[in-house]
């Protein structure tokens, strides 16, 4: 061999190691990636029109109302219902206990500083919309939640007003009920398995700071008609989405802080307490998504991510048994604003929403997917926390023929009798 050959593959020899060298150091340094529970999506029939930031409702036949239009998940297919009698932005959309669908609300001019206090309902017998009643106030971004009575609570709106007032669907009629403490608008409510409702987070209006986001937290008592504060949230949130659990507890995740970035935690109140605690954080940071709890309790979370992050498709699980987080199969789509609806048979549609990583510019969507959870694998268990390195332990040890001396070490071999001894000299019960 020539004595250039021989430096060529010396030379050779030197780059591969290096090579693997820095792979190995990579894998050494770089954090592992949250592990993956298997799904699968399914393109299923596309909408009429495209929708965002609309309300989706099953009704009790298992069917999916958005707007006007009518999913039935034994065709996959869409259909149109009669017309709105109203223009509706913003608004509210409630199943009432006979299976009719109360919306109320809307943004009432283009600069959103007029609110419409128009309310109407959907029966799906006729397929129609009837208008029923103004309410008190008119509202856009407000929350609305169905009372175990039969009425419905609906609270504030995007512009500071505190007011609430209840829709009788007996009577067709609005009646003030006791104002919140703080405004919510953009925020979220929860019926509670005692019957009372639970406001979280969103934000207030003020002409001179503009919107002022929050962390409090209040309950509506539907016996006094009041409402009362229930522990903080750890910071401000809104656009963050509120799931209730299957043990009643409420999962509280990701939104904007009034400096409006995004966030990645997640926390979860229990109502046995009153108090609130933080779970495990999101493995992407997101706001105006949809988080769905499945039949197998666990929580789907889908749509936009962080721009930065160079997966805009991510969707991820909530295991509530270990407060962790980890990712699922992706997206076909990106979307945000959209819907999630837990069907029947335990498949989620997720339908409409924006597609873009620019908000500003994007379109609404006219599609509609099924995800499927793999109930059969569970799933990924929670990264193992390192355990530090027992610390040297001095140690006194006395043999079979009574005498005595000191060793420093960590662990000792059975061969001979131990009696370990505290300062005083006293032997330490069950010592290891």
């Amino acid at each position: 061999m020539s004595q250039y050959a021989e430096i060529k593959k010396r030379g050779e020899r030197t780059i591969a190691a290096g090579l693997l060298l820095v792979i190995l150091l990579l894998v050494m340094v770089l954090p592992a990636l949250p592990a993956l529970a298997s799904g699968t999506w399914t393109r299923t029939g596309d909408m009429t029109y495209g929708h965002s930031k609309h309300q989706a409702v099953k009704l009790n036949d298992g069917r999916v109302l958005i707007e006007n239009e009518i999913y039935d998940p034994s065709t996959g297919t869409w259909s149109l219902t009669g017309n709105w009698n109203y223009g509706h932005l913003k608004y509210s959309e409630t199943l009432l206990a006979d299976g009719r669908v109360l919306i109320a609300g809307s943004d009432g001019s283009i600069f959103y500083s007029l609110d419409s206090r128009a309310a109407e309902i959907y029966d799906p017998a006729t397929n129609i919309w009837t208008p029923t009643g103004f309410m008190t106030m008119g509202r856009s971004g407000h929350l609305a939640v169905l009372l175990n009575d039969g009425r419905v609570l609906v609270a504030g709106n995007q512009w500071g007003d505190t007011s609430a007032e209840i829709y009788d669907p007996a009577s067709e009629t609005w009646t003030p009920t006791g104002s919140m403490n703080d405004s919510h608008g953009h925020g979220t409510i929860s019926l509670l398995p005692d019957g009372r409702a639970l406001v979280v987070g969103g934000d207030t209006f003020d002409y001179v700071q503009g919107e002022i986001t929050t962390s409090t937290a209040e309950i509506y008592d539907p016996a006094t008609g009041t409402w009362q504060y229930t522990g903080s949230l750890s910071g401000p949130r809104r656009y963050h989405t509120a799931t209730t659990l299957a043990d009643g507890r409420i999962l509280v995740a990701a939104g904007r802080d009034q400096n409006n970035a995004w966030l990645d935690s997640a926390e979860i109140y229990d109502p046995a307490t009153g108090t609130w605690s933080l779970t495990g954080p999101m493995n992407d940071s997101r706001y105006a998504h949809t988080a769905t709890l499945l039949q197998n309790g666990q929580v789907l979370v889908t749509g936009m991510p962080n721009v930065p992050n160079v997966n805009l498709f991510s969707s991820e699980l909530f295991d509530p048994a270990t407060g962790t987080w980890f990712y699922t199969t992706d997206s076909p789509e990106e979307r945000w604003d959209h819907t999630a609806t837990l069907l029947d048979n335990g498949d989620v549609l997720i339908a409409g929403g924006t597609q873009t990583s620019i908000p500003a510019i994007g379109f609404d969507k006219v599609t509609a997917y099924l995800y499927t959870p793999d109930n059969n694998t569970p799933p990924p268990p929670p990264p193992p926390t390192p355990t530090p390195p027992p610390a040297a332990t001095t140690a006194h040890i006395s043999d079979l023929d009574g005498t005595s001396f000191w060793v420093n070490s960590r662990r000792w071999k059975a061969t001979i009798t131990i009696t370990v001894l505290d300062d005083l000299g006293s032997p330490v019960a069950n010592a290891t």
